[in-house]
């Protein structure tokens, strides 16, 4: 990646954080979290780059003021600087154990049977808000895809996605991506179920991830990008 692309992704990062939300009851979120780029992803050929429905909830000892704080100088100041940052503080807080940020629990074991170090790879949302369930979420997908996200995919042009959520329903998240970006890149969904919250060995939880292992193991045939880069399509 070069600095004017770096200079353009943070720029979006700085654009999202400054936005109002799209709907107008549900969302619980002070600011937009547009999301985390890990500090060696914009140098690597394997660009990993996970999407979520969105940011996690408030009470579970996440340190979500230090994580404003940044957020705040990002809509502030706006330089790459505050970019980084706010990169270097979600990168601590996502791989704390103690924080109990639920997302890590799916991301962790991808990352440790594939080979991938967190500094690697890149975490977004459809929905860059916290919201009061699921459904909520699912309602602003389409605009926020239209406003930013699919921008977000094209400067982070990854090399595979891992979607945070499942391809055999309408409001998952591997769904939502397979209808917009079709086989254009290699796409692995994770189901991602209450029931299988200590992923037991078949359940579904565990098959989609090991799964997804399997195929992003690193490999001499993974050190080359999987597809080229990828055609940004501004109508879908």
């Amino acid at each position: 990646m070069s600095k004017a692309d770096e200079n353009e992704l943070a720029e979006l990062w700085h654009e999202i954080a400054t936005i109002d939300p799209v709907i107008k009851s549900g969302i619980t979120d002070r600011y937009a979290q547009p999301g985390y780029v890990g500090s060696d992803y914009v140098n690597g050929n394997d660009r990993l780059l996970f999407i979520g429905m969105y940011p996690g909830g408030e009470s579970k000892g996440n340190n979500n003021e230090l994580v404003y704080k940044a957020l705040e100088n990002l809509r502030i100041n706006n330089t790459i600087d505050d970019f980084w940052f706010l990169n270097s503080v979600l990168t601590d807080e996502i791989s704390n154990d103690s924080r109990q940020w639920s997302i890590w629990k799916y991301i962790k074991p991808i990352l440790q049977g594939s080979g991938f170090g967190l500094n690697e790879v890149s975490l977004i949302n459809l929905c860059p808000w916290r919201c009061e369930d699921k459904e909520i979420a699912c309602s602003t997908y389409e605009k926020c895809w239209i406003s930013f996200v699919r921008r977000q995919i094209y400067l982070l042009n990854p090399t595979v996605i891992v979607a945070l959520g499942t391809e055999n329903s309408k409001g998952g998240v591997g769904h939502f991506l397979r209808q917009k970006l079709g086989n254009k890149l290699p796409l692995y969904p994770i189901t991602r179920a209450r029931r299988d919250a200590q992923f037991a060995a078949n359940c579904p939880t565990a098959v989609t991830i090991n799964h997804a292992i399997s195929k992003l193991a690193r490999s001499p045939q993974l050190r080359q990008p999987l597809l080229p880069t990828i055609v940004f399509d501004p109508v879908r």
